[in-house]
Parts: C-alpha cells; sequence; structure tokens
C-alpha cells in the first residue's frame, strides 16, 4: 500500500518541480530584460551627454572665431558687456542683420548681431519640431547659460568663453573658481550636480 501510494504521488511530485522550474526561469529572465533595459537607458543618457558636450565645444569655439573675426575695442567690449549668462540675448533680431556681406555693418552692430546669432544656436533654433503652434527647439543644448570674460575695455589679451548647460545625469558636485559661470545658483540642482560646462580660452587682439 505504501509503495502504491508513493507511485500515485511521484506524478504530482515531478509535476511540482517542474513548475518551480519555469517559474526560476522566468524570475531570471525578467531579471536579464530588465538589466538590458536599465543598460541601453545608461548608454543612452550618455550618448546624449557626449553629444552635448560636442555640440558646446563647437559653439565656444564658434563664439572665439567671430570675436576675432570682428576685433577692436569698441566690439570685444560689446561681447564683454551684453553677454553675461546669455539664454536668449534680447530675443528681437537686432538691426541690421548683419547675416550677408551685402548688409554694410559696423564693428558694433556686427558684435550685437553675433550674440544674437550666438543665442539662437545656443538655444537650438536651427532645428526645430513644428507641431501646430507649439514649436520646440531640438538643435541646441539643454538650458544653457554662457558667459565670456576678457581684459576690461577690449584690450588684446585672453577672452574665455564658457558654456554651462544640465545634463540628465548626475554627478558628485565639484566647485571650480575657474568655471564659475552660473555655478551655485541653483539652476543646475541644489549642488550643481547636474551642470555640465565647456570653456574655450584664446588670445585676441583687438
Amino acid at each position: 500500500m505504501t509503495t502504491s501510494h508513493f507511485r500515485a504521488m511521484s506524478p504530482r511530485f515531478h509535476a511540482g518541480v517542474s513548475l518551480i522550474e519555469v517559474l526560476v526561469a522566468v524570475v531570471i529572465v525578467s531579471l536579464g530584460v530588465l538589466s538590458v533595459v536599465a543598460l541601453q537607458l545608461v548608454s543612452k543618457r550618455n550618448n546624449l551627454d557626449s553629444q552635448q558636450r560636442t555640440i558646446a565645444s563647437q559653439l565656444a569655439f564658434d563664439m572665439i572665431e567671430r570675436m576675432r573675426g570682428n576685433g577692436g575695442a569698441n566690439a570685444l567690449t560689446v561681447y564683454l558687456n551684453e553677454s553675461p549668462h546669455i539664454v536668449g540675448y534680447k530675443n528681437a533680431q537686432p538691426a541690421p542683420a548683419c547675416s550677408s556681406e551685402a548688409t554694410l555693418c559696423n564693428t558694433v552692430e556686427t558684435a550685437r548681431f553675433d550674440l544674437w546669432e550666438w543665442a539662437q544656436n545656443l538655444r537650438g533654433a536651427s532645428e526645430q519640431i513644428i507641431d501646430g503652434a507649439q514649436v520646440d527647439l531640438v538643435g541646441g543644448l539643454v538650458s544653457p547659460f554662457a558667459c565670456i570674460e576678457g581684459p576690461i575695455g577690449g584690450t588684446s589679451g585672453f577672452y574665455t568663453v564658457t558654456i554651462a548647460w544640465r545634463s540628465s545625469l548626475s554627478l558628485p558636485a565639484n566647485a571650480d573658481p575657474a568655471l564659475a559661470c552660473v555655478q551655485g545658483t541653483g539652476l543646475f540642482g541644489d549642488a550643481d550636480e547636474f551642470r555640465r560646462v565647456m570653456q574655450v580660452r584664446a588670445f585676441i587682439t583687438n
């Protein structure tokens, strides 16, 4: 009777073991899928961070070249005095529009147009997604700010272009007096943990 009872229960016992094995396999596969998804998310964030840094580098060098090509104390003074924390730079396009050689602009007018055009590039106006009345700027940086520093009076010397933007990745706070543009303002987290900075320094003659 005992042997018969054992044989009758054996299939049920084996069936229970198979179900447990399936459940364990499902859990293992689920953990693997979740790990892959998390890895892809981190990879996308890192790729975006790298892309933003490339854009910031191009824009910083672009402004340095604009200043070199439009030298002179008056023009360099405009770059310095009207640029602090550039976001939209007055938003409205200045007149005259110095966007072509056909328009005659003096150095001061060119400097103001440079700052306006550069501000549009920072915000990403070169690439737009239009959905009805909504226009999203997608070709620039996320929450960009910029500072231009140099000798008072626009004299010859070293000029620094600093660009700060917001990353989606949090990093330990790393305060640096040399990269003080909008530092400690709370715009990039309480400890600037989302703040990224690109800085270019070059000698410019007036």
